[in-house]
Order: C-alpha cells, then structure tokens, then sequence
C-alpha cells in the first residue's frame, strides 16, 4: 500500500517514499503506529521477496474496475467497434520489458514481462500474450496491434488460432519482408492502370483534421505466410502533415492483418492507436513515476524490477479507475468543483495528492 500510495503521489524513488511516508498524515491514513512506515532500505530488502502472480492478479482485477466502469471498445469507423490491445517494448528503471495495454478512454497497461535486451522482446511477448489470455479469456479482445517485429508465423498462429483474436502489424521494413514487396508490385501496377481494371484494390485519400495531415490508403488482401494458414490483408498508408516544419513531407508504412474485412479506413486508424501504449502509457507512466530511470543503485535484482514495474502498472491503472469512477455531480456539492476543473486535476494527476491522507485519515 506505501508503494502504490507513494506512486500514485508522484514520489520518484524509495527515498522519496521513505521521507513520504514519516508523516503523521500518511502513517494514520496507512494505520501504521511506526515512526516510519517503511525505509528506503527494508522496501529495496522486501520488493524482491513480493509473489509476483499476486501483484499480477491484482492489477488484473484492476483492469475489471475499469471494464466495469465502461473502458471497452473503440470506434475504428464504418459503425465498427473493436476492443483492441497493443503490445510494445520500452526501456524501464534502467532495463528492457514489453507490456499489453488496451487502448480505451482510459488507456490501461493490464501486464508487463521483463525482456533480456532490446532486440529479445518476442519471447517476452509471446509470454505476456499467454498470460493475458490465460488470465482474462479466449478472445478478450478482439484485435492485437504489434510492430514489425511480430510479423512471425508463430506469433500470428498464437493470437489468431489459440487466443481467438485478429492481429494488425504495422511497420516500415518494406525491403524485410516479401509479403510487402508483393504488396508494392501491386499498388504500383495498379497507380500506372486504370482504375477501374483493379477490383480487388482499395483506394482512399484524404484529410484528418484531428492529427493534421493529408492521407492516401491503399490495401488487397490474399497474402499468406509461412507458418500461418489463414489469408492476410495488406495496407500501404501514406501521410503528409499539413502544417509545421514537416508540412508536406511524406511518410510511408505499412499493415498487414489477420482481419481481411476491415477497410482500408479502418486499417488506417487502427495503425494509429497502436502508438496510444507509447503516448498513454509509457509516457505517462515515465512522467508520473520516473520510470524511465534506475530505481536502485546498480540496477537491483532481476526480481526487484518485475514487482516494481508491475506496482507501477497496478498504481497507473488504479488512477485511471479513480478517474473513471469520479462522481461529478457529488464533487461539485462537497467541494464546488465543476466536471471541466475535476478532469484536468486528475489528468495532472493533483487530486489526490497533498489531501488525500487527510480525507482518509482516521481522524477525518
């Protein structure tokens, strides 16, 4: 509880815990009787020695306050909903872990897997996949966004045939991969025809005005790949921002997909929330918690790293649960708060800090 406390109060390290939880306001709202609840010392000598399944469970149920609290699908177009998770690697306290995020009103990490380096992230992945499935249900979500990385035939088995979820990979290695060098022959036979000798290529272009800049889709399906029995659709996305120092500049990726019937609208968005782990995520996670950086000098153990990460994840989702729960019309009565003024001190994370312990305090 001092940890996920400390955490969610934008403490940064185990000293900064260990000065938090001196006072008198934190050891009532704690009901400690100690001078000090925990030193930096004894949480570097006891984090290790935490289950690490029952840190995982918790924030599993966690993820359930949210689900309960309406965190569910989101709108990729044409009157689609998909529930959709994301999994990404990224370097925290000082070492490499992938994590499952689904991406929501309420972007939440509901697992993360310590991965040995940059580079190794597929064995964690395919650890953390099985977990989640195992953990949540056959078919939990309906999509998996990965990178490049997880274009594998393996891997597509794994999410599509076990776990009972369609796969969208998005990425920009055109010269790594033949399915996208088949891909390229045929958008670019059918950009020299005319349009109406190609059927079985969709062709859209325009503007999105919320991430400003000027699109061109095009996407076939019929690919296949070795290690993978069902057929494949493959998306090639330009865009080119319209306004700042990269107006016009064109960027090119790719998507290849287990799902054959999305449009190329909805390949489009899709590939653009695979980023929301990285931007609602990480990052705010990094900016809450310093997660980014070491922790414990000289690194810590292996099994320090697992129970912090996942007491980061479990206090992030927490707070997204908090958020997602708030009362606006009982808060505005209490505290004269409005519904506008309640988001932003939450999305800053300040409602809870400095009175929280006084709220909840045994004394009132």
């Amino acid at each position: 509880m001092l940890v996920i406390c400390s955490l969610s109060m934008g403490k940064k390290s185990f000293h900064q815990t260990d000065t938090f939880a001196r006072q008198a306001s934190v050891r009532r709202w704690l009901v400690s009787k100690r001078r000090m609840v925990a030193s930096d010392s004894t949480l570097a000598r006891v984090l290790p020695q935490v289950e690490v399944e029952e840190v995982r469970e918790e924030l599993a149920q966690s993820y359930q306050l949210l689900r309960q609290e309406g965190h569910g699908k989101v709108d990729v177009g044409g009157g689609r909903h998909l529930r959709i998770g994301v999994v990404d690697g990224s370097v925290l306290c000082g070492r490499y872990a992938c994590g499952l995020e689904v991406v929501g009103e309420h972007a939440a990490l509901i697992d993360v897997e310590p991965c040995e380096g940059r580079g190794k992230e597929l064995v964690g992945s395919d650890r953390l996949i099985r977990r989640a499935y195992e953990r949540h249900g056959k078919g939990f979500i309906d999509l998996l966004a990965y990178d490049g990385l997880g274009i594998t035939g393996k891997l597509l088995t794994l999410v599509h045939d076990e776990c009972g979820s369609q796969m969208l990979v998005k990425t920009k290695e055109l010269d790594s991969l033949l399915i996208l060098k088949d891909a390229e022959g045929i958008f670019r036979a059918y950009e020299q025809a005319r349009e109406h000798e190609w059927r079985g290529v969709e062709h859209v272009k325009g503007l999105d005005l919320v991430r400003e800049y000027r699109y061109e889709t095009w996407a076939t399906r019929g690919f296949h790949h070795e290690g993978y029995d069902g057929e494949l659709k493959v998306a090639r996305v330009r865009i080119a921002p319209l306004k700042g120092s990269r107006k016009e500049q064109q960027e090119t990726f790719w998507t290849i997909t287990t799902d054959v019937s999305l449009t190329a609208e909805q390949i489009r968005e899709i590939a653009h929330l695979r980023w929301s782990i990285e931007n609602h995520g990480w990052r705010a996670m990094n900016a809450q918690m310093k997660s980014k950086h070491q922790w414990v000098r000289a690194g810590g153990s292996s099994e320090m790293f697992e129970v912090l990460l996942l007491l980061m994840a479990l206090t992030l989702t927490l707070m997204l649960a908090f958020h997602a729960r708030l009362d606006a019309g009982r808060l505005w009565k209490s505290l004269h708060l409005r519904k506008i003024t309640i988001a932003f001190m939450v999305e800053s994370w300040l409602l809870s800090l400095h009175s929280a312990p006084v709220w909840s305090s045994s004394d009132g």
